[in-house]
């Protein structure tokens, strides 16, 4: 059986040089507002941004709850210190659903509730959700501030180049329940996923988080899911499958030379290619976005402080070093 090697989620480089020059030259000068703001036009806000997230105004003071999808979880590790470096009276608490798993579509049902003040989304603002905020007289706003792309992932046996996605899209509709059917093994096709309502008619197992389904296809040689590629390229124990629009025309989600799962190690490992967030060719691509509620209230206020300090060419530079692609 294949074994889960390493945590993808680590702290990037520009994180420790910003701690470094904090203890040395002092907070201030590290944090200080800069000389120069650009104006910069978001999808959704338009704000004075500037060059650090200190030069981020209108600032609310006090705790604040926010949560959401996974594919946000290298962001809340590597770039929310920042904030909290900048803005100590700006504190913010995760909260993960009760009895369920976190994901985009439970945190904005949490907004909807009153139990969380902003949502960070990977999947926009679901039509569901829309109606739900519609009838109870709420108004949503997205606020876009990066491009994700999602990674498919196997058993590191399978001996299959890639997928296109048609052939992706059959396995998730069921139409293809065989490895076999794709020119690999006699193996069925076992599909681990949070959500049934993605696969309704596919062989399905439920996971609560991306990690377990890691693990879980690891040790099944037909398992089959997937995530952000930022979150599971660098894994060990698994094997990232490229993508493409027809056969034989695949675009790796990790960069070359690929690092074989039987060399792989917590220094030695896939790492994302960036070029999938520059190629529109790849299949799978999705936007990171902020959620509030337009209210005027001071979650609302937080929620887009909170945006625009990812907008700050800081805010991009860490986003991009956690391999995310920035929109500015």
């Amino acid at each position: 059986m294949a074994q889960l090697k390493t945590d993808p989620i680590k702290i990037p480089p520009i994180v420790f040089i910003l701690f470094g020059l904090a203890v040395c030259s002092g907070a201030y000068q590290v944090f200080k507002p800069s000389s120069t703001a650009t104006s910069v036009t978001v999808p959704g806000l338009t704000s004075l941004v500037g060059e650090k997230m200190s030069d981020v105004q209108a600032v609310p003071k006090g705790e604040f709850r926010y949560g959401g999808s996974t594919s946000w979880a290298v962001v809340r590790k590597n770039v929310d210190i920042g904030m909290r470096f900048s803005f100590p009276d700006f504190r913010l608490k995760y909260v993960d659903p009760e009895g369920t798993t976190p994901n985009s579509q439970t945190g904005l049902a949490m907004l909807l509730d009153g139990k969380l003040d902003f949502v960070q989304s990977s999947q926009g603002i679901p039509e569901s959700i829309q109606q739900q905020a519609k009838q109870r007289g709420i108004k949503l706003k997205e606020i876009s501030i990066a491009t994700d792309s999602v990674a498919v992932y196997v058993h590191p046996q399978l001996n299959l180049p890639g997928l296109t996605w048609t052939q992706f899209q059959a396995i998730l509709a069921g139409e293809i329940r065989n490895w076999q059917e794709l020119g690999g093994p006699n193996q069925a096709i076992q599909i681990y996923q949070k959500s049934r309502q993605e696969v309704p008619n596919a062989p399905f197992t439920a996971i609560a988080s991306t990690t377990e389904s890691i693990r879980r296809v690891a040790n099944d040689p037909g398992g089959i899911s997937w995530a952000s590629a930022t979150l599971v390229v660098p894994q060990c124990g698994i094997k990232v499958l490229p993508l493409g629009t027809s056969p034989n025309q695949w675009i790796s989600p990790y960069q070359s030379p690929e690092v074989p799962p039987a060399e792989c190690t917590s220094q030695k490992h896939n790492q994302v290619n960036p070029e999938i967030f520059r190629n529109s060719n790849y299949p799978w691509q999705r936007s990171l976005s902020i959620v509030v509620i337009e209210d005027g209230s001071d979650r609302q206020k937080a929620g887009e402080a909170y945006a625009r300090m990812l907008m700050t060419q800081q805010g991009q530079d860490l986003l991009q070093e956690s391999g995310y692609a920035p929109t500015r």
